[in-house]
């Protein structure tokens, strides 16, 4: 490793996992010309081409990682390869409201015999009228009767839409759908924008709810313990993984 990659310790007020983490897969690049992370001044270098990426600290409440952040959770989603793509409507006022719903939405699909993994984000209508869920699932096949019996009998509504779950070719492959909130941002930006304010509100603060095995490598179909490593593995597939060291920002 040449020298001056080796002049900066990660030391930045971050967990130390965060950091090293963002070093060993390159993790958290953000889109061309995105704003760096006001609360770090360190920044990354692949030893090897002399690319350089600014180091983050990934929280969600910070205006500068949140889009890095969504970007992640999109291929750990995309890794997973669901098979269908689901629609909830009238799910409820507020995150406490809908996580109960949606708890009952799962315990009714599983009477039904419908053993399924589901991952999922909670929306607000355009109009302001309510809120609605996009979800993934992979497992037993649902019916648009059965998810219309299970959403009604959990306290949502009628009006439900089910079908094949769309990977983008991407690199790594994500499905960007259910973040759209988060990443169709506003141009030139300072601050947390709105939408991406109330989206975090609804899902209590996450960018994504799942099940306890949705997370997995959907070609081998081996389950990954959490969605963190879920990100590592979609960015070593993807081969967009590498091998950093710390510099200054200067």
């Amino acid at each position: 490793m040449p020298r001056s990659a080796q002049v900066a310790q990660p030391n930045v007020g971050l967990a130390p996992y965060d950091q090293l983490e963002q070093a060993s897969l390159g993790s958290l690049r953000a889109p061309e010309g995105w704003p760096r992370c006001p609360r770090s001044k360190l920044e990354l270098i692949d030893p090897s081409t002399g690319k350089r990426a600014p180091v983050r600290c990934g929280s969600l409440r910070c205006y500068a990682c949140l889009v890095p952040v969504a970007l992640n959770y999109a291929s750990a989603l995309g890794l997973a390869r669901p098979s269908q793509k689901l629609r909830l409507t009238w799910v409820g006022r507020t995150h406490q409201e809908i996580r109960q719903r949606v708890r009952k939405f799962h315990r009714l699909l599983r009477r039904q015999g419908r053993q399924v993994e589901h991952a999922y984000s909670v929306e607000p209508n355009p109009r302001g009228t309510g809120n609605h869920i996009h979800g993934w699932t992979w497992g037993s096949p649902i019916t648009l009767e059965e998810l219309q019996d299970a959403a009604t009998g959990a306290g949502m509504g009628a009006e439900v839409w089910i079908g094949p779950a769309h990977v983008l070719p991407t690199t790594p492959p994500m499905i960007k759908y259910g973040l759209k909130s988060v990443l169709d941002y506003p141009p030139g930006v300072t601050e947390m924008w709105p939408e991406a304010r109330e989206f975090l509100e609804l899902n209590g603060g996450r960018l994504l709810h799942a099940t306890r095995g949705f997370w997995r490598d959907g070609e081998t179909e081996e389950p990954i313990p959490g969605v963190r490593p879920a990100i590592a593995v979609a960015r070593q597939r993807a081969g967009v993984a590498g091998k950093y060291g710390f510099l200054p920002h200067t």
